[in-house]
């Protein structure tokens, strides 16, 4: 009886020390759990101050991602928050009530990273002179975007988003989820390549230019409008 007694204090106790040793996962967002496939990323975009949700608490990972939006994540990701603060005024005249977009007024939330990104030629808009920031954004042209902001040196090619996407490619950085040129990305994929670039992760399973030309429904040139 003494010996059945110690073997489960033994086992209650080893459980105990487990338990202690185990981490726990706390999830930053309400809709993000532990196991989603984004999970990991979206914690460090959050917990470096790229991001923060919305104020009911959620991050909505697979909601698609707008022009605005992936401005605000890329430029916070890359820029000093000092010139991101000052860019409006330093940058914008002051007869006009918008910056460098008729359609991005002075006071919008996401005029000073819309401002930041003109400024070091990130974006360049559509060819009619606006911004168009409720528009969703397609892979092809979040790679340019990246590639601007981080400031890879991608040359040229006839597909005008080919050495954008090589860059990524080259760099693990293109989810596996991304079988399309032409596919608007999540918010979820966006914190991913965020995750993979900013802390140089290459042990994730990504995608190259070659794969994703035989997996893609559109292989054509789209149009440039980033």
């Amino acid at each position: 009886m003494k010996k059945i007694f110690q073997k489960k204090v033994l086992l209650t106790l080893g459980l105990f020390l487990t338990l202690l040793v185990i981490p726990s996962v706390q999830a930053s967002f309400s809709d993000v759990s532990f196991d989603q496939p984004n999970a990991t990323a979206i914690d460090y975009v959050q917990s470096e101050g790229i991001v923060a949700g919305y104020p009911d608490g959620t991050f909505r990972p697979d909601d698609t991602i707008n022009r605005a939006e992936l401005s605000k994540i890329i430029i916070e990701a890359n820029f000093p928050k000092t010139e991101i603060e000052s860019c409006i005024s330093d940058n914008a005249e002051e007869s006009l009530d918008y910056i460098f977009f008729p359609d991005i007024k002075k006071d919008e939330w996401f005029a000073p990273y819309i401002c930041v990104a003109k400024i070091n030629e990130v974006v360049n808009g559509y060819p009619n002179g606006t911004f168009q920031p409720a528009n969703p954004v397609n892979f092809a042209e979040t790679t340019k975007i990246i590639s601007g902001a981080f400031g890879f040196s991608s040359g040229s090619d006839a597909v005008w988003y080919k050495p954008f996407v090589n860059q990524l490619g080259s760099r693990a950085a293109i989810p596996t989820t991304i079988t399309s040129f032409d596919k608007n990305i999540t918010r979820g994929e966006m914190a991913e390549m965020i995750w993979r670039l900013k802390t140089d992760n290459q042990r994730e399973e990504s995608l190259r230019w070659e794969e994703m030309v035989s997996l893609s429904t559109h292989t054509g040139n789209l149009e440039n409008v980033t």
